[in-house]
């Protein structure tokens, strides 16, 4: 689970940090790609659910964008069994 997360003051990251000290830098361009977040949202506010199994991103429209743990270690953990780079067998 995950334990923060930061936006970054230019708005084109965010940093996640999960319970186990892992850092993940999560780029705008994920959210847009993935997560499909408007290019032009303005996030307004970001944070996570109360046991750290996903993290919600909240724009300036009012809509708000949930992303589970799991999605994050999906795209970005080499070492995850589940990870998007690797070779079914």
């Amino acid at each position: 689970m995950m334990r923060r997360v930061k936006l970054s003051e230019d708005q084109l990251s965010l940093r996640v940090t999960f319970n186990n000290g892992r850092k993940y830098i999560i780029e705008r361009s994920f959210l847009f790609e993935k997560i499909h977040i408007p290019t032009t949202s303005q996030i307004i506010e970001i944070g996570l659910d109360l046991n750290g199994a996903e993290l919600f991103v909240k724009c300036l429209d009012h809509k708000t964008y949930r992303i589970p743990w799991d999605v994050i270690l999906h795209h970005l953990e080499p070492a995850y069994e589940h990870f998007i780079g690797k070779q079914q067998s």
